[in-house]
C-alpha cells in the first residue's frame, strides 16, 4: 500500500505533517505597505505656466506643445528673465482664479514657485526641464514634456509636506557639507546637465575636508564629524541620486541623513550606493527621522533644493510643515520593502526606514526610535 504522503500527492493535496512546521523567513526588514488614494479635483480649467527658458534641458516650445495637448483648458504663459522672477509671478497670480500654477524648469524654478503657494488653495504643477529634477523624479513625473502635460489632465492632487529652513522653504533637500560645495561649484559652471554636475563633484571632492557639526534632532543633541548632512523631504537630490531612499512626501517627517567622514577607498562604494538606492546599507551612513532639526554655530555654504546659499554665522532651524502644499500629481499607490533573507534575528525598526548592515552592532547602535 502506498505511503500516506504518496496518496496525498496523487490526490493533488499537499501533505501536512507535524514534523515540518512553517517557519517564516527571517528578514532584514518587515514589509512596508503605504497606500495612497489621490484626491480628485473639481477639474483644472485655468493654468498659469511659469517658464524658465535657461533650465538645464532644451525641450522645444512648451506653449505650442501645451496648446496642442491641453485643448480643453485655459492657459497663460509667462517667461522668467532673472533669478527670483518666478516667485514674483507666482505671488501675483494668487487669488486670480488659476486652478494651478505650473513651474516649467528645474528644482530651483520649482522652489521659487512652490514657496509662494505654501498654505494657499492654488495647486502646484510641474514640467521638469532642469538638470536634476529631484522632485519630479521622486513623483515619477515623465521627463518628456508631452507626457508631463498629459499627466496634468488627470486632475489628481495630494497634500505635500514642505520643509522650512529659517525663513525659506524646500521641497526636496537642503544640505550642509560636500553637497553644498558641489551646488556652489555647479552654479558657477557654464555647462548644465548630469556630466557637468559629476565634473563639479569630482573637483570639489579632491580638496574637501569634513568638519564637526553640533546639531539637535527632535531635542536630542548629537555631534558628528561628517562629510554630508542632508535634510530630505523627497528621496533624492536628482538624477536618481537617492540620499534618503525611503523618504516620502506625505509622511509628516523629514529624514536627517548623515554621511560620516570616510577614507578615500570607500568613496566608489558610497557613490554606487547613492545611485542605486542602497546607501542605508553603508556603515558610514546614518539616518534620523525628525520633525525638527537645529544646527548650531554654523558658518559656511548650504543649499536649498540645489540652489547655493551661504551663512556667515548663526543657527539654522529646520522643521517640516505637513501637507502644506497642494501638488498636481499622484504618489505611488503602494511601497513595499521586499524582505531580505538573513541568518540574523530581525531588529525592531523605524516605520519606513531600513537599517544599515555590513558592520558589527550596526542594528543595535544606529536604529533610532521616533
Amino acid at each position: 500500500m502506498p505511503a500516506p504522503r504518496t496518496l496525498a500527492r496523487q490526490a493533488g493535496v499537499r501533505a501536512q505533517t507535524s514534523r515540518r512546521k512553517h517557519r517564516p523567513a527571517r528578514c532584514l526588514h518587515l514589509s512596508l505597505m503605504h497606500k495612497f488614494t489621490p484626491q480628485k479635483g473639481g477639474g483644472v480649467k485655468k493654468l498659469l505656466f511659469i517658464i524658465n527658458p535657461i533650465a538645464g534641458r532644451k525641450n522645444g516650445d512648451i506653449p505650442s506643445l501645451a496648446d496642442k495637448v491641453l485643448t480643453d483648458m485655459e492657459k497663460h504663459y509667462v517667461v522668467t528673465d532673472q533669478a527670483g522672477h518666478a516667485s514674483v509671478i507666482a505671488r501675483d497670480a494668487i487669488g486670480k482664479g488659476y486652478d494651478a500654477i505650473v513651474a516649467v524648469g528645474g528644482d530651483g524654478t520649482l522652489n521659487e514657485v512652490a514657496k509662494e503657494l505654501v498654505h494657499t488653495k492654488e495647486r502646484l504643477g510641474l514640467i521638469p526641464t532642469g538638470s536634476g529634477n529631484g522632485f519630479a523624479s521622486h513623483l515619477k513625473v515623465p521627463l518628456s514634456p508631452r507626457r508631463a502635460l498629459l499627466a496634468l489632465k488627470r486632475n489628481d492632487f495630494f497634500a505635500c509636506d514642505v520643509g522650512r529652513i529659517n525663513q525659506s522653504y524646500f521641497l526636496t533637500t537642503c544640505g550642509f557639507g560636500f553637497d553644498a560645495k558641489v551646488a556652489h561649484a555647479f552654479a558657477l559652471s557654464d555647462r548644465r546637465g548630469f556630466d557637468s554636475y559629476v565634473s563639479s563633484a569630482w573637483k570639489e571632492y579632491l580638496g574637501f575636508k569634513p568638519r564637526t557639526y553640533q546639531f539637535t534632532v527632535d531635542g536630542r543633541e548629537l555631534e558628528r564629524k561628517a562629510f554630508i548632512i542632508t535634510l530630505a523631504n523627497a528621496n533624492q537630490y536628482g538624477n536618481m541620486a537617492r540620499i534618503a531612499p525611503e523618504a516620502r512626501l506625505d509622511s509628516g517627517i523629514l529624514v536627517c541623513c548623515v554621511v560620516r567622514s570616510f577614507k578615500p577607498v570607500s568613496a566608489p562604494l558610497l557613490a554606487l550606493q547613492l545611485l542605486t538606492g542602497t546607501l542605508p546599507m553603508n556603515r558610514h551612513y546614518e539616518q534620523f527621522p525628525c520633525k525638527s532639526f537645529t544646527l548650531k554655530n554654523y558658518a559656511g555654504p548650504y543649499h536649498i533644493d540645489g540652489e547655493p546659499l551661504h551663512l556667515d554665522h548663526g543657527t539654522v532651524d529646520i522643521e517640516v510643515l505637513p501637507g502644506a502644499l497642494q501638488v498636481l500629481g499622484r504618489l505611488p499607490a503602494k511601497r513595499v520593502a521586499k524582505p531580505i533573507k538573513t541568518g540574523r534575528k530581525s531588529p525592531v525598526l523605524l516605520p519606513g526606514l531600513s537599517p544599515r548592515i555590513g558592520h558589527k552592532n550596526s542594528n543595535r547602535k544606529r536604529i533610532i526610535s521616533l
